[in-house]
């Protein structure tokens, strides 16, 4: 598995309405100002549009079983609506307000992502969470994107952890042994951020702001890789010989799709 964030959610609404506008400028808080983007340009070339994995409107819970659990990934497009709530509740100012001062953990942005350090979320978002850039290494860059700092220090600021139990809604398709504590994470990152190739298990991963591109093997196929360069130099210096291989997989996954 390997994955890249392409860029910040922007929102277009169409609606007349002041509720609807107030919504799409708050959604609008996590853009990315361009002028700080042109190193990673040629991200928003053709191929990034690029698609081979089935994107369902809809499906059952039985049919999902059966044809895709534990078995090969599938792109399941939410309702605009799915996960509104929680989606208001992570814009940027409520973040910063109510977790800003909480303690996170971040990992290099490297395979085994064995460098953690703990930080505050305002502190990653204001000084870390920059656009990746070609130069700098995995193994340099910091990323927010799973580990949960220990919930059972006592702490004077709120946790981010039970807030997403509190507040996330899985996908329909999940089962009941799916929910729990553990099985949450939260990440953050910048454009043009992401993890190299590694392995990993079942999974739902949906995107509430933004748009991320995955890149999948079977797990009997190693693709060539340097664990500790990023996925922006990767995609940069290898992705055309890669996908003349026909061995890819990847997909383009945008906001409300699991």
């Amino acid at each position: 598995i390997n994955n890249i964030i392409i860029h910040n959610f922007n929102s277009n609404s169409n609606s007349s309405s002041s509720s609807n506008y107030q919504i799409s400028t708050l959604l609008n808080e996590w853009n990315t100002n361009p002028s700080s983007l042109l190193e990673l340009q040629f991200l928003y070339d053709s191929k990034i549009e690029t698609c081979n994995i089935p994107i369902l409107e809809s499906i059952s819970k039985q049919t999902f079983d059966e044809l895709y659990r534990d078995k090969k990934p599938v792109i399941l497009r939410q309702p605009k609506n799915h996960n509104l709530p929680f989606k208001l509740q992570t814009i940027k100012s409520n973040l910063l307000q109510v977790f800003g001062k909480s303690k996170i953990v971040l990992s290099s942005s490297n395979t085994f992502s064995y460098d953690k350090q703990i930080t505050t979320l305002e502190n990653y978002i204001y000084r870390e969470m920059q656009p990746q850039t070609l130069s700098k290494s995995a193994n340099e860059t910091m990323y927010y994107f799973g580990d949960h700092y220990d919930v059972s220090k006592k702490t004077n600021e709120p946790k981010i952890e039970p807030f997403l139990k509190e507040n996330y809604k899985l996908p329909i398709v999940a089962n009941e042994q799916d929910v729990g504590l553990n099985s949450l994470s939260f990440g953050i990152g910048g454009p043009g951020s992401g993890v190299p190739f590694h392995t990993h298990g079942p999974v739902y991963a949906e995107v509430i702001y933004g748009r991320k591109k995955w890149f999948l093997y079977e797990p009997s196929y190693l693709p060539i890789f340097n664990p500790n360069a990023t996925t922006l130099s990767w995609y940069h210096d290898n992705y055309t010989s890669i996908i003349n291989q026909n061995q890819n997989q990847n997909q383009n996954q945008n906001q409300n799709q699991n």
